[in-house]
């Protein structure tokens, strides 16, 4: 391999671990969308499919990092309820690294299962006197 290959490449491996910020996925309780209707006259809040693209850059959030914190997105929805950007943006800090005792793995506990049974020595057959 030339030297101009290996400088080449040397430097897309720094330019893309400094210009990227790590992005950290938020713990806790994911909040759930909101959408106001018209029914009977009168205006009710009901269960969205999803957030929409404006609630999401109103709060900081990229589509693609909603879409890998598993958050709903509904990009048909064109308003806005600021509910919803408010639960967003308390749920999602930038930068925010999870509690020590969220990222750790849980202790396993020993599988209690079917005991399996150990084989005994075979037995004698009696012997006729």
């Amino acid at each position: 391999m030339s030297s101009r290959r290996k400088t080449k490449g040397s430097k897309e491996k720094e330019t893309m671990t400094d210009a990227q910020p790590k992005i950290v996925s938020p713990s806790g309780r994911m909040p759930s969308p909101k959408v106001n209707t018209r029914h009977n006259g009168g205006m009710v809040t009901r269960a969205a499919r999803g957030f929409s693209l404006t609630e999401l850059e109103a709060a900081g959030i990229d589509v693609r990092h909603a879409r890998s914190f598993r958050l709903p997105v509904d990009p048909f929805r064109r308003s806005s309820v600021g509910p919803n950007v408010e639960g967003l943006k308390t749920w999602y800090v930038p930068g925010k690294a999870a509690p020590a005792e969220a990222t750790q793995a849980p202790e396993k506990k020993p599988h209690v299962g079917k005991k399996t049974r150990t084989k005994k020595a075979p037995r004698k057959k009696p012997t006729k006197p």
